[in-house]
């Protein structure tokens, strides 16, 4: 299957309706290394024209992957995290000129100035924890990295942040009231068409959601698993399922006539432990 670090994008469309374009398969054969699995979707003016998988979801049941398989995505759940934390702004429920301290409680003294923008902008110069396949429960991970000390003043520079982000997960929790799968679905995903999206809300069919493997090949199983139990720090990344309406869809400029309508997507987002 993939590395951790290769995510393939898919499309989940109905098996027999699935188009494979020949010379895109053709091309994907010679092109494509021994080894890695993933699914390869093309479209074409808003029209899906090929989607179909190679080689395998999972190594040790020989399942292949497919135009439906579901794959950890990663980080691209940031933005879906960004954007539950706007959406809260725009709930009156959150601003992003808060500080930590009015959504998480008391924070050490060098943390008072940190922000929810800071997080959101990779500027709050929080250190990250470490493996994000560690087990932690929501209130041990916020615990531990308000704990750690800063690398530097907040605002004072870019650094890339994953605590920042799994914080901010934290804050869509507390502040909804509501599971951060949950928040993401009723507004978010469900607004957008994303049917088939979240931890254990979507009915994944038993295989369609393939195993994760590290870079050396060793087995993680599937990111499923983990919202049974799972891992906190992981809330900020996914396992991505683009549907049957994933195609880009041309703005009215360019096609003359209708409404111009927006991507829809649809995720499978690993969980956490605790």
């Amino acid at each position: 299957m993939i590395s951790l670090w290769f995510h393939a994008a898919l499309a989940g469309v109905l098996m027999s309706s699935a188009p494979v374009h020949p010379r895109i398969e053709s091309f994907l054969d010679r092109t494509l290394p021994p080894g890695p699995g993933g699914t390869v979707a093309v479209a074409r003016h808003g029209k899906l024209v090929h989607c179909a998988g190679f080689g395998l979801a999972d190594r040790e049941t020989k399942t292949p992957a497919r135009c439906d398989t579901a794959y950890d995505v990663m980080s691209i759940t940031k933005q879906f995290t960004a954007a539950a934390i706007m959406k809260l702004q725009m709930m009156g429920k959150l601003h992003t000129t808060d500080r930590l301290e009015v959504h998480l409680g008391p924070v050490p003294a060098d943390k008072r100035l940190v922000t929810v923008r800071h997080l959101l902008t990779h500027t709050s110069r929080l250190r990250d924890l470490g493996d994000d396949y560690a087990p932690v429960s929501r209130d041990t991970m916020v615990q531990r990295a308000l704990a750690s000390p800063l690398r530097s003043r907040p605002g004072a520079e870019f650094h890339y942040s994953n605590v920042g982000y799994s914080l901010l997960a934290a804050i869509v929790e507390r502040v909804s009231g509501s599971s951060y799968e949950r928040f993401l679905a009723e507004h978010l995903f469900a607004p957008a068409g994303m049917t088939s999206t979240g931890y254990v809300l979507p009915r994944w069919a038993p295989g369609q959601v393939a195993i994760e493997y590290d870079k050396h090949g060793n087995r993680r199983g599937p990111p499923t698993r983990a919202s049974l139990g799972g891992r906190w720090p992981l809330l900020r990344d996914s396992v991505g399922n683009l549907g049957e309406d994933w195609a880009y869809r041309p703005p009215r400029h360019q096609t003359g006539r209708g409404k111009p309508r927006l991507s829809r997507y649809r995720w499978k987002m690993v969980g956490w432990r605790g």
